[in-house]
């Protein structure tokens, strides 16, 4: 095939096309060790991140374990379970906080739930209290 007009125009062409084949190539040293840094910056932040996803994670679910803990113990004091092994209920007056997710079944049967409780919940809740070792 002949190129009309300059000399060498094919020739640079294919050059430059070769070129564009492998825009990312390296050629320097330079551009070497700045790829090696690149890479190795990237992985470390890659490696950290990971690292802190999982310790924080760990962390969220101690302290919601906690909390948990801590709110059961409050509706554990203001239960007592009488001589006849029934519960006995202490309604505190302020005790809004402890009664907003709380159920106390007696037998089967519910004593106390949440005023908005949904119903699968309520369910739910049930389904937990029937298989409560006694």
């Amino acid at each position: 095939m002949r190129w009309p007009g300059r000399p060498g125009l094919r020739a640079r062409v294919v050059r430059w096309l070769r070129g564009a084949a492998r825009p990312f190539a390296v050629r320097t040293l330079r551009g070497r060790l700045a790829l090696v840094a690149l890479a190795t910056s990237a992985l470390w932040v890659a490696v950290l991140t990971v690292a802190f996803n999982l310790a924080l994670e760990k962390r969220l679910h101690e302290e919601a374990d906690d909390t948990l803990r801590t709110r059961a113990e409050a509706v554990a004091a203001t239960v007592e379970a009488r001589p006849d092994r029934r519960p006995a209920v202490h309604e505190p007056a302020r005790d809004g906080a402890l009664d907003s997710s709380v159920w106390i079944f007696e037998g089967g049967r519910v004593r106390e739930r949440p005023a908005e409780a949904p119903s699968a919940l309520g369910k739910r809740a049930a389904q937990l209290a029937g298989r409560w070792p006694r």
